[in-house]
Parts: C-alpha cells; sequence; structure tokens
C-alpha cells in the first residue's frame, strides 16, 4: 500500500505555499491596477436630499423643514487615499448590483439609498431602501457597505464648510 507521507509534501514548490499565504496582498495588488486609485471617485445620496460627492467635491446637507443645501468639499489626497483604500480592502467592486441580498420589510418611514464608486472604466451602482433586511448570508457584504458609506459621510460632515450649515428644522415621521 502506498501512504502518503511527509516526505512527500518535501516537493510542493514553495511558489504555491508563497500565493496561498501571500493571496489577500496578491489580490489588492491586482485590484489596485484594475481600479486605478487616479480615476476613483465616490458618491452617496438619500431621497431626503443629503449627499456626498467626491469626483464632483460637493455635500448636500439635508435641512428638513428648509431647502437643502449643497457645499463645495476640499477633498485631500490623504482623505481620498483611505476611502480608496477601504474600497479596495473591502472588495466593494465585487459586491452584487443593486445591493447585497436582503428581505424587503415594512417599516415607516423608509428612504432610499445610493452609493456609486468608480475607477477606470467601472462604475459599481449599489441602491436599496431602508426597509431591505440583510439576509444572515449577506450580512458581511452589507456591513462592508455600510462601514464605507458612514466613513465617506463621516469624512465630509466634519469639513468645514459642512459644519457651517444651519442645523434641520424639523424631522422625519
Amino acid at each position: 500500500m502506498n501512504r502518503p507521507t511527509a516526505a512527500r509534501w518535501v516537493g510542493v514548490p514553495a511558489f504555491l505555499v508563497l500565493v496561498l499565504v501571500c493571496w489577500p496582498a496578491i489580490r489588492v495588488a491586482i485590484d489596485r491596477v484594475r481600479y486605478p486609485r487616479s480615476s476613483f471617485g465616490a458618491l452617496i445620496e438619500s431621497s431626503t436630499g443629503h449627499a456626498v460627492d467626491t469626483i464632483h467635491g460637493t455635500a448636500t446637507k439635508d435641512l428638513v423643514g428648509l431647502p437643502d443645501t449643497t457645499v463645495q468639499i476640499r477633498w485631500t489626497r490623504g482623505g481620498l487615499d483611505t476611502l480608496y483604500a477601504l474600497a479596495i480592502r473591502d472588495r466593494l467592486f465585487d459586491l452584487p448590483e443593486p445591493h447585497p441580498i436582503s428581505t424587503p420589510q415594512m417599516i415607516q418611514p423608509a428612504f432610499d439609498a445610493h452609493v456609486r464608486l468608480t475607477a477606470g472604466s467601472r462604475s459599481r451602482d449599489f441602491r436599496w431602501n431602508s426597509g431591505d433586511r440583510p439576509t444572515e448570508a449577506s450580512m458581511g457584504e452589507w456591513m462592508r457597505l455600510f462601514r464605507f458609506a458612514r466613513t465617506l459621510d463621516s469624512m465630509a460632515v466634519h469639513q468645514p464648510n459642512y459644519e457651517a450649515l444651519p442645523p434641520a428644522k424639523g424631522g422625519y415621521m
């Protein structure tokens, strides 16, 4: 009988082991070529009027009972690099469109949301309703998408031009 022995594994090529160990870094390097940083841009917007757009350098604040107001946002290279690194690390360009798997819920009020990512010739558009409920199988994908949207939003609302806007008047019921 011919039994496998440890000696037979010595013949495994070293590069195969190296590829298996280094695969996450290799994948990121491939994605950086597929989705170039030089053309990266992102947009988030909601049906309430709130929006952040890195390509046009704008952010719109939903003032509820007052007219929505748009201001210019000056994005730093470091800020855009952070967003790009997050999009690549979390493999957002590989998520299913229009959104990860969910089940609709009857939650009121419910608002529509939109995230667009662009890099090179690739563009990804994610759209969902706040009443959509992630499935257990898709929870990780939703968490990655929400993490990106929260990071982009947080970076915008802490910009001086945005912070200078008046507070919203009223609220949603």
